[in-house]
């Protein structure tokens, strides 16, 4: 795993410290997608508290508790800086001996390198089609003003 990942997730995870091995937790969940989403400790508690906001009982609950409780596999990056993961999770998308890293802030996609070039190119076609002034930076919105 890479090393900048590494640093995000030892940063995430609350029980975290020097020596210690840092969580990641692996979301396979969507019949659809072609990679596991990796969460953070920090993001992964986040949606356990979101999903207890839900009125007990209530139909997005069950499904939401079935996919976040059981279709997330907790893992630890090892001292080598490895991801564990059972074969299970390795075949169901299909990554042999390599695989491919995409971030996205508190998660990140792990998939095999080959699974990557669709929405590389989606992306790369989308921004060869914005006008040559174009900034990617101005679709963001402002932040909100900084607390005092």
């Amino acid at each position: 795993m890479p090393a900048p990942y590494r640093r995000v997730l030892e940063a995430l995870d609350p029980e975290w410290s020097e020596g210690k091995q840092p969580s990641v937790y692996l979301f396979w969940g969507d019949p659809r997608a072609k990679h596991l989403t990796a969460y953070s400790a920090a993001a992964m508690l986040e949606i356990w508290k979101q999903i207890d906001l839900l009125p007990r009982g209530s139909e997005d609950r069950r499904r939401l508790n079935t996919l976040y409780y059981k279709m997330t596999y907790h893992t630890t990056v090892d001292d080598s800086g490895r991801l564990t993961m059972p074969k299970e999770l390795r075949d169901r998308v299909e990554i042999t001996d390599s695989a491919a890293f995409n971030a996205a802030g508190d998660t990140f996609e792990i998939m095999r390198p080959e699974a990557d070039a669709p929405a590389q190119n989606d992306l790369d076609a989308w921004l060869l089609a914005q006008p040559d002034t174009f900034d990617p930076a101005s679709l963001l919105p402002p932040l909100p003003p900084a607390s005092e």
